[in-house]
């Protein structure tokens, strides 16, 4: 009896162990047990899949004309004049007789680079009685109208523009939405929208097509699928990559089809019926969104597609008719244009080729899709191997129960590779490989043996991102550090030096190096000692992020106090350059804090420890509004409120709720006021009591007593910019009263 109590003590611990984690898994397959870390499983699997299955060949059925550095430098910051966007379109239609042609970018303002608009604004406002300048605008402005010029051109050629929809609560509607593919409600599990940022309307009434340019992204972050389809109002929208492919081939016919057999309505696939290539329809999932079938790494070093500079297009450097026959996109690689996506394959993947990557798998038939029937499958493998687990696997010595468990795990992965190169099916396999091999592993440590190890890594790659004493604490918990993507709140900063551009136009290159080493080395040496972490330098304009590697709850204190010693250290340096006969330097600091995604992101090539998100770009966006408001600093409400105190004799200024191009929530913004002198200090308090009184009443629409407040600072401090901006918005203000939706919000459209 001894014996037998002996040996059910050990079987019935691991039948129970067993039993146990095959509930567990079961319980998480039939949605009962949220298992986070399971999914996570799903998808890092999948990923794996998905790079070992990616053909990693050039497809020359795409192309992507990219709008990169070489481009800007040459041709100019984006946006460009709606008349060199219509010279590229007629390059690419015209002589290289692409077969379609896809605009990764919302067209969504008026052109402002001709003389029209101020023309038009003249002779409007200030000229009415000009007979002869309103008849020469009159017969002019066709040749001056660069919008209505590309509204000729799309109307001749086979263009999708882009759009993008929001689900904000407002439903805000910007430009002229074309109308949608199929007529009726939301399916139910689709994608809602109830808002859009589209082309104006004059090029969206002349364009041929276009599909809009959303992204998803997974639990963490990732873009593995991209929506296809899209619900707004009553009607169904598509992609760009099915807008600009259904270009390529304008006799096919889009057919969108339901489940089958099913009473809901939810969409199933999609297919282009007729003279096409795509053999093969699209499963979709009921969200509207298909899994992105990658063809390898990102970017014009990547070997999936050919990257073409728009500069090198514009200039005719290409052979007439050297893209014949094939699908184009436009879209951006420039860095500081943020269009970078966390994918599978890269950390930082061109969002066009996105787009590229599903025409790509559209036109081979290889689109990834998860069937039907995947959960009825996984629930019933869960319950397989359940009970042949519990039942053999407290049973078996060491030998046969790594074999069987080897035995179980080659043929699961098998089945699932079959189904997923064969038939581009994606099944569960988590669930599965979790159950076998902790089953495996619990009958081995309650047989046997428990065993643990720990793993370090070293901070010291770090060491050329950092300052030497955060190393030093790195390498102290190796552990708590590491090179992966992850999402973090950070606050992030951009520094431009004012005019720089122009005068370097005026100086040899060493001594453009040498006034640039200058400043960056005072800069750096402020950030170093403020514990922040220099991100790159982008010609004149410095990078740099506090709160990563190492984290700290101060980083948005550590940022604004190595932004006021960044401006001390450029005063000091202009009073020792006005002293040699040179110009001072100054500088435009924007700073925002925020969650943003921070790790080692790049290609094979070359990779770099940064931070990306919409919070990176919003301060980009703040550093530009350093001009506009004169101000040598800007931050978010999110950095004043994480670093509420300032040194002596410093004060935070509201300037304002602004709302700036690519967002279309409002973000009130400071700056920093200064002096160290006590009167000095005493009057500066008063003057921000007033003008926070000033702000009040420009909220309430107290446009008078705002007027009479402003006027009266300007007397106190008449050359700062920012009383004279609003000063002319106040007067604006009371020749013609705002709307009923008017806050107050200044918009600022320039990048």
């Amino acid at each position: 009896m001894k014996a037998l109590r002996h040996a059910w003590r050990d079987y019935g611990r691991r039948f129970t162990a067993t039993a146990l984690l095959s509930l567990l898994l079961l319980a998480h397959a039939l949605g009962s047990l949220n298992l986070p870390w399971i999914d996570a499983l799903e998808d890092t699997l999948y990923d794996l899949r998905l790079r070992l299955a990616m053909p990693r060949t050039l497809d020359e059925r795409v192309v992507i004309i990219d709008i990169d550095e070489p481009s800007l430098s040459r041709v100019g910051q984006w946006p460009w004049p709606r008349n060199r966007l219509e010279a590229l379109v007629r390059e690419l239609v015209e002589r290289q007789k692409v077969a379609s042609l896809g605009l990764d970018t919302v067209l969504g303002e008026n052109d402002r680079s001709s003389a029209l608009p101020d023309l038009q604004r003249l002779v409007n406002e200030e000229l009415r009685d000009d007979e002869i300048l309103a008849g020469w605008l009159e017969q002019n402005a066709a040749t001056l109208d660069y919008d209505q010029h590309l509204a000729d051109t799309l109307r001749e050629a086979p263009v999708a523009l882009a759009f993008y929809l929001t689900g904000d609560r407002g439903g805000h509607r910007f430009g002229s939405l074309p109308e949608p593919v199929l007529r009726m409600e939301r399916p139910p599990g689709m994608l809602d929208w109830n808002g859009y940022s589209a082309p104006i309307e004059k090029l969206a009434s002349a364009a041929r097509g276009a599909g809009f340019i959303n992204s998803t992204s997974g639990r963490d972050g990732v873009v593995r699928a991209a929506p296809l389809l899209a619900s707004l109002d009553d009607g169904i929208h598509v992609s760009l990559a099915v807008a600009t492919l259904q270009q390529a081939y304008p006799k096919a016919v889009l057919q969108i089809s339901r489940v089958p057999g099913a009473s809901d309505g939810a969409i199933h696939k999609l297919q282009l019926l007729g003279e096409t290539a795509m053999t093969d329809p699209v499963h979709v999932q009921p969200s509207g969104a298909a899994l992105v079938p990658y063809r390898g790494a990102g970017g014009p070093q990547g070997g999936s597609f050919r990257y073409i500079s728009a500069a090198d297009v514009l200039e005719g450097k290409l052979e007439e008719g050297e893209l014949r026959g094939r699908i184009a996109l436009l879209g951006f690689t420039v860095p500081g244009l943020m269009d970078l996506r966390a994918t599978p394959v890269d950390a930082a993947y061109p969002g066009v080729e996105v787009h590229a990557s599903m025409i790509s798998g559209m036109l081979d038939g290889r689109v990834p899709y998860v069937p039907d029937w995947a959960r009825g499958f996984r629930v019933s493998v869960l319950l397989l191997l359940g009970v042949v687990l519990t039942a053999l696997m407290p049973r078996l010595k060491v030998g046969r129960l790594l074999s069987l468990g080897a035995v179980l795990v080659a043929a699961l992965v098998a089945l699932d590779t079959m189904l997923f190169f064969g038939n581009n099916q994606v099944l569960p396999l988590a669930g599965s490989l979790v159950l076998v091999l902790s089953a495996v592993t619990a009958n081995l440590v309650l047989g046997f043996f428990f065993e643990s190890r720990a793993r370090y890594e070293l901070a010291q790659q770090f060491a050329t991102y950092v300052p030497p004493d955060l190393v030093q604490q790195m390498q102290r918990n190796p552990d708590d550090y590491g090179m992966q993507a992850e999402s973090r709140e950070l606050t992030v900063m951009f520094c431009d030096i004012i005019g720089f551009t122009a005068t370097a136009e005026s100086l040899e290159p060493q001594a453009l190096q040498e006034r640039l080493n200058q400043v960056f080395s005072r800069l750096s040496a402020v950030i170093s000692t403020h514990r922040g972490t220099i991100d790159k330098y982008m010609g004149d304009c410095v990078m740099a992020f506090w709160g990563a590697p190492v984290r700290t709850q101060e980083h948005a204190r550590q940022a604004v106090d190595a932004a006021l010693g960044m401006q001390e250290a450029l005063r000091v340096l202009s009073i020792e350059r006005q002293g040699r006969g040179l110009p001072p330097v100054t500088a435009g600091i924007g700073m925002n804090t925020g969650e943003m995604f921070v790790g080692n992101m790049g290609s094979n090539v070359r990779r770099a420890y940064t931070v990306i998100g919409d919070a990176v770009n919003l301060a980009s966006r703040l550093e530009a509004l350093t001009r506009k408001f004169g101000v040598g600093l800007i931050a978010s409400e999110s950095t004043r409120v994480q670093a509420p105190v300032l040194p002596q004799g410093c004060f935070w200024q509201e300037l304002g709720k602004v709302r700036v191009k690519g967002r279309q929530q409002a973000v009130t913004i400071y700056t920093v006021r200064m002096d160290k002198t006590p009167e000095g200090a005493e009057a500066l308090v008063q003057e921000l009591a007033l003008w926070h009184s000033a702000l009040d009443d420009w909220r309430k629409r107290s446009f008078g007593a705002c007027w009479a407040k402003i006027r009266e600072l300007r007397q106190q401090n008449d050359n700062f910019s920012l009383y004279q901006l609003y000063e002319k918005r106040v007067i604006s203000m009371l020749r013609q009263a705002p709307s009923e939706d008017w806050d107050g919000t200044l918009h600022f459209d320039e990048k």
